[in-house]
């Protein structure tokens, strides 16, 4: 006999969302298509580290801090084609397990090509190390003027923004963005520059704004976003954010996000206009 809600659907009417697992998410908690109007307010709900004033604040001034914002490498007219996709991936506070969880589950025939921002400041990062632990792709720090391969996870060296130019990868120490260098706006709106419709953007935990703005650049561009679902995020400032400001095609736990990257990418390089959908998701 149901003796009344689980803990999950406790957990998540706490926090204040408005989607029961039984209609708009999938068995594994995805939701498809969500535009920011449906976010705004879940920030006072959930275990933030900013204010719902904090938020407004940031949203407008994104992707500026101190001199200004890092210059996108120049490009030529048009979106530049490849036979993989870009995915670029943002973390912060709590980033470190959340992207050995999803790293630890991609499969290494998906045809993308994976670019990595963890906010690290100056200090030493072993991160390739770690994420090469547990993931069946070689994880390498990023070198400036290296060409990029599908199958292949590129990280941000400390003190360095990684931006995207021509199948090249391009490392700058231009202004910290969102008091971050590398911070994960650079490398997004390069992404979203350079290749528009073949942009697979993904916004992990973290605290206050960044990757907001890079992400909606991405959308803006053709490309597709994936949020990490807030309720599960260690820390949910980034998630909410990026839903209230950029919306997102996909709010998904880390469990969720390795398939559906791959389906993604299987999609954008056989340029199917029909995206892949999640099993028992609506669409928004």
């Amino acid at each position: 006999m149901h003796s009344g809600p689980s803990r999950e659907a406790s957990r998540r009417q706490q926090a204040g969302l408005a989607f029961p697992l039984s209609s708009a998410c999938s068995r594994d908690g995805a939701i498809q298509n969500s535009e920011p109007s449906v976010w705004h307010g879940l920030g006072s709900h959930l275990r933030c580290s900013t204010t719902a004033s904090s938020y407004r604040k940031s949203s407008t001034s994104w992707g500026e801090t101190g001199s200004g914002r890092v210059d996108i490498p120049a490009r030529k007219e048009g979106v530049l084609v490849s036979g993989f996709a870009i995915v670029v991936i943002g973390a912060s506070l709590g980033g470190v397990h959340a992207l050995q969880e999803l790293a630890a589950g991609l499969n290494p025939r998906t045809p993308a090509a994976f670019f990595v921002v963890q906010h690290i400041g100056r200090h030493p990062s072993v991160l390739p190390a770690i994420l090469n632990r547990c993931c069946a792709l070689p994880v390498m720090h990023a070198c400036n003027g290296q060409t990029f391969r599908a199958g292949h996870i590129y990280v941000a060296p400390p003190d360095h923004h990684l931006l995207l130019k021509q199948h090249e990868i391009c490392l700058s120490r231009g202004p910290r963005e969102n008091f971050a260098r590398p911070a994960i706006d650079p490398l997004f709106r390069s992404a979203a520059c350079g290749y528009g419709p073949k942009v697979i953007g993904v916004l992990l935990t973290g605290r206050l704004s960044d990757g907001a703005a890079g992400l909606h650049e991405i959308r803006e561009r053709g490309g597709l976003a994936i949020v990490q679902h807030p309720v599960e995020a260690v820390c949910p400032d980034m998630p909410v954010s990026a839903l209230q400001h950029a919306g997102a095609d996909y709010v998904a736990p880390l469990i969720a996000m390795p398939g559906l990257i791959s389906k993604l990418a299987d999609s954008v390089v056989l340029g199917e206009e029909a995206l892949p959908q999640i099993t028992g998701a609506e669409h928004g």
